[in-house]
């Protein structure tokens, strides 16, 4: 099932043409624990495209 789940970032292995395809995610804050805003935070599902899984 695909997701509504928007991700911009073009190197993620989890982007799909412009939408996540992680089976699930986690956002954490970037230093606290709490943002102001989405700019203090960041995604920690993150892996580049050609990061090996295996």
């Amino acid at each position: 099932m695909r997701s509504n789940i928007k991700c911009e970032v073009l190197n993620c292995h989890y982007n799909a043409q412009g939408v996540c395809e992680a089976e699930s995610i986690e956002v954490k804050p970037q230093g606290y624990d709490s943002a102001i805003s989405s700019l203090g935070t960041f995604c920690e599902t993150f892996i580049p495209r050609d990061y090996d899984l295996t």
